[in-house]
């Protein structure tokens, strides 16, 4: 049975996951995002290694274990990211996140086909929901531009996503600790950004406050935030509603970005943008009632 502390992490994810952008979206400076990300997760990865070190010694993995974190961060991290930032720019902000982010009902129909994890209504409800309100807060931007592109690189993204976070989610099933999981994808994404980075970083025109920023973004993005989540996920019966309420964090992340970027205020957002936090709000009470 899923414990409250599993749906508490779960939030926790969802709220380090909506923070992060906000942190060093103003510190990218005239980094793209392949560069910014491979500066970004660094530290994030660096710290997992660290505190997976005091674990991985004490638990026996198998190759398929080892395999299924390397291809699933390889999926997630790398190639879903990379198909993410293209959905948004093809397709702006509107179009690209919210399609991106209907992997959560790809991971639903996936941990009920793969895993044996049950479907309810409320969790279907709850899903929509989610999905729905993304949509609407993501749409109150109005910065459409090529539609059709962005949603088939934000459906790439969404079933990259949805089979890298199954794998995980499969993998921590099966008593893979988190600890473990986040020392290997350290190691992996130190692997695959570390040079890149470390070449960026010797630019003169990176100035040492951005790059402080963007790691200290990663820490919630890429540590904090996918820690949470690892653990939520190990505690919890069910992958699929998890991943509903972490993966919330773009109407988190979309309304701070306007009040604080924008020095807005509450009553200057779009009425399409308050209905769609009240269904996100609601589809998360509903998933965390009911399941997925």
């Amino acid at each position: 049975m899923t414990t409250v502390g599993a749906v508490i992490l779960a939030i926790v994810a969802m709220a380090s996951w909506g923070l992060a952008p906000i942190i060093y979206k103003p510190f990218m400076g005239t980094l793209d995002g392949l560069r910014a990300n491979a500066v970004k997760n660094n530290l994030a990865a660096v710290l997992g290694i660290f505190i997976g070190a005091f674990y991985v010694t004490r638990v026996s993995l198998d190759m398929v274990s080892v395999t299924g974190i390397v291809v699933a961060t390889i999926m997630n991290i790398i190639i879903g990211d990379v198909f993410y930032m293209e959905a948004i720019r093809r397709g702006g902000v509107s179009v690209g996140t919210p399609v991106s982010y209907t992997f959560q009902v790809f991971v639903v129909l996936l941990s009920w086909l793969l895993l044996g994890e049950r479907i309810t209504i409320l969790g279907i409800l709850g899903t929509v929901c989610v999905v729905v309100g993304i949509f609407l807060v993501s749409y109150s931007l109005r910065d459409v531009r090529d539609v059709l592109r962005g949603i088939f690189f934000g459906l790439i993204t969404a079933l990259i996503w949805a089979v890298g976070i199954t794998i995980y989610g499969y993998l921590l099933k099966e008593e893979v600790p988190p600890e473990v999981l986040i020392f290997l994808r350290g190691i992996i994404i130190l692997l695959v950004f570390g040079p890149l980075a470390f070449h960026i970083m010797k630019r003169k025109d990176i100035k040492p406050r951005n790059i402080i920023m963007l790691n200290i973004g990663g820490l919630f993005g890429i540590l904090i935030g996918s820690f949470a989540y690892y653990y939520a996920v190990y505690l919890a019966d069910n992958l699929g509603m998890i991943t509903v309420i972490s993966s919330a964090s773009p109407a988190l992340s979309i309304v701070l970005s306007q009040l604080i970027f924008r020095e807005g205020t509450m009553l200057n957002l779009r009425w399409d943008a308050y209905v769609g936090l009240v269904l996100v709000i609601m589809g998360i009470f509903l998933t965390a009632v009911g399941g997925v």
